[in-house]
C-alpha cells in the first residue's frame, strides 16, 4: 500500500464520471460532491490484499499530521497511479472500506471519495512542512532491518552450529590422542618389565595380515614387492 498524504485547509470534489468497467461498484457509491475544510486527504493506492495489515502502520502516519494540524475530518481517495500491477477492482474497493471502518473506529470523521471514477477535484494546501507525505507500507527501511535481522539469525545458528561441531570434533581428537599415549605407555610397560625379567630388550614382532583372495585378484595388490617376492 502507498499513500501520499495531504493536508488541505479547503477541498472540493465535484463532478464524478462513472466508469462502466466498475458497474458493480458505482451501486456501492455515493456520488454526492464533498466539501470540506481543515482536513487530511490522503490518496491511497492498493497493492494487494496483504494490505490490510497496514492499517495500524498507515493510521500511526495519519495521526502525527493529524495532531499537527489539530483536525480528525479525513477524505480518503482511491488512487490507482502509484503501480503498475493494479489489483483487481472488488479486492481495492474491500480494502479500502475495511481502512474506511478502522480509522471510524479510532474516532477519525471519514469520508470516501467515489471509488471507480473519474472526478473534478481542487484543494488549497498551505505551505507547511508537514503540509504532505509520501507514506509506503510496509516500511522499506523496516523491511531491511528485518532481512538484516533475520541473516544475522541464521548466522548465528550457523556459527553456534559451526562451534559445536569443532568442539565435538576436538572431543574426539583428544580421546585418539588419549588412546595412542595409553598404547605407547603399555608398550613401554611391557618391555620395561621384559628386561627386568629375562635382562634382553623387547622387540615386538609385527604380523603380517594376510591378504583374502580379492585382494590377491587385484592387480594393484599383485604390483606390490611383498607380492612379487611369494
Amino acid at each position: 500500500m502507498k499513500a501520499l498524504i495531504w493536508y488541505c485547509k479547503k477541498l472540493e470534489i465535484g463532478k464524478v464520471k462513472l466508469n462502466s468497467c466498475n458497474v458493480n461498484l458505482n451501486s456501492l457509491n455515493s456520488t454526492k460532491k464533498i466539501k470540506e475544510k481543515k482536513v487530511l486527504y490522503p490518496w491511497i493506492t492498493i497493492e494487494g490484499k496483504e494490505d490490510v495489515n497496514y492499517f495500524e502502520a498507515f493510521e500511526k502516519d495519519l495521526k502525527e499530521q493529524a495532531n499537527h494540524f489539530k483536525t480528525n475530518n479525513v477524505v480518503l481517495l482511491p488512487f490507482v497511479h502509484f503501480v503498475y500491477n493494479i489489483p483487481p477492482s472488488e479486492l481495492s474497493f474491500w480494502i479500502l472500506m475495511k481502512l474506511k471502518d478502522y480509522l471510524e473506529s479510532k474516532k477519525y470523521s471519514v469520508k470516501l471519495v467515489h471509488f471507480g471514477s473519474s472526478k473534478d477535484f481542487k484543494f488549497f494546501s498551505p505551505a507547511d512542512k508537514m503540509q504532505v507525505v509520501m507514506r509506503q507500507y510496509p516500511n522499506p527501511v523496516d523491511v531491511e532491518k528485518k532481512k538484516a535481522k533475520e541473516k544475522k539469525k541464521k548466522e548465528s545458528i550457523w556459527f553456534n552450529s559451526r562451534i559445536k561441531t569443532l568442539k565435538k570434533e576436538k572431543k574426539i581428537s583428544s580421546k585418539i590422542v588419549k588412546g595412542k599415549k595409553q598404547k605407547v605407555s603399555e608398550k613401554k610397560s611391557k618391555a620395561v618389565k621384559h628386561k627386568k625379567k629375562t635382562g634382553k630388550v623387547f622387540v615386538p614382532i609385527r604380523v603380517e595380515k594376510k591378504p583374502t583372495n580379492k585382494e590377491w585378484k587385484s592387480s594393484l595388490y599383485n604390483l606390490a614387492p611383498s607380492a612379487r617376492k611369494r
